[in-house]
């Protein structure tokens, strides 16, 4: 089974007081291969604050219940199914600052990922100084 993960909140800077949803993806593309637990472990900067998270289930996979902080737990997911996790959070970092969201998934025995290397995905933007340059047009 091959578990994939991608995180993306869409921006290329941010501002402070701002809040940013990270889109976060837990796939298992494998056709014939259910993975049985699959530890999901994020990790978000000290300039992001009172994160909360959702969930969507695709295929057969269940989603837990939303919660606050950063995810840390383990699913199961079958062949073919996704989870896709929404996590919001302020920014609360100085301009100048770098912020972001790394996201690991670890597949546990009795099952083996052959690509572990597609099992993190991180999206880390700048804290802009001044709110005109942050639609991206100077």
């Amino acid at each position: 089974a091959d578990i994939v993960v991608t995180v993306d909140n869409g921006a290329s800077g941010l501002l402070v007081g701002q809040s940013t949803n990270y889109a976060i993806g837990i796939a298992n593309t494998s056709a014939l291969i259910d993975v049985a637990a699959v530890g999901i472990q994020q990790t978000i900067s000290a300039g992001l604050s009172g994160a909360t998270w959702t969930c969507t289930a695709t295929g057969t996979a269940i989603c837990p219940p939303n919660s606050t902080g950063a995810l840390a737990l383990t699913r199961a997911i079958p062949r073919a199914s996704a989870l896709q996790f929404v996590t919001t959070a302020n920014v609360t970092a100085s301009g100048g600052a770098t912020v972001g969201s790394s996201v690991t998934a670890t597949v546990q025995a009795p099952n083996i990922d052959p690509n572990p290397a597609n099992n993190i995905a991180f999206d880390n933007d700048p804290v802009l100084a001044d709110d005109v340059f942050a639609n991206g047009f100077e």
